[in-house]
């Protein structure tokens, strides 16, 4: 499976930071990874997407697997000082890109949701100090039939 993670900021990452945040998920998953950076004028965001190729989701480790990914993404928003949101799949996330530009609390429909924001009226999967996960498999499987 292609292992699609978006992180979307206000902040427009440098070269370096990018490099460190590839690092860390290269030494959680060692996989083949493609980067693309978009951003974009008129909206107040930027996007970094990393694609892992050939991750494997189980139906009987998901839940371990997700786990390992929001804790990666815990990692990952501890080691920087502006805000950084996550969002996983496994599939192009365009479309949920241009849901949480036009009102980032709308994430209902996201596979998986890493914020340090509490989204209201939706409960978190996993919660800490520093950050909420937020897990719907109604349109994203990670690869998996359940």
């Amino acid at each position: 499976m292609r292992l699609v993670t978006s992180i979307m900021t206000s902040h427009k990452l440098t070269e370096e930071e990018k490099i460190k945040i590839m690092k860390m998920f290269s030494s959680v998953y060692p996989h083949k990874m493609e980067t693309f950076t978009y951003d974009y004028e008129e909206n107040k965001y930027h996007e970094f997407d990393i694609d892992l190729f050939d991750v494997g989701f189980t139906k009987e480790t998901i839940y371990q697997d997700i786990n390992k990914l929001v804790s990666l993404y815990e990692k990952v928003m501890t080691a920087f000082p502006f805000v950084l949101d996550f969002t996983a799949g496994n599939d192009d996330t365009g479309s949920v890109v241009e849901i949480y530009e036009n009102d980032w609390n709308d994430v209902e429909s996201f596979g998986l949701f890493v914020t340090s924001r509490k989204i209201a009226n939706l409960k978190p999967y996993y919660s800490s100090d520093m950050c909420n996960a937020y897990l719907n498999f109604e349109y994203v499987s990670f690869g998996c039939m359940f």
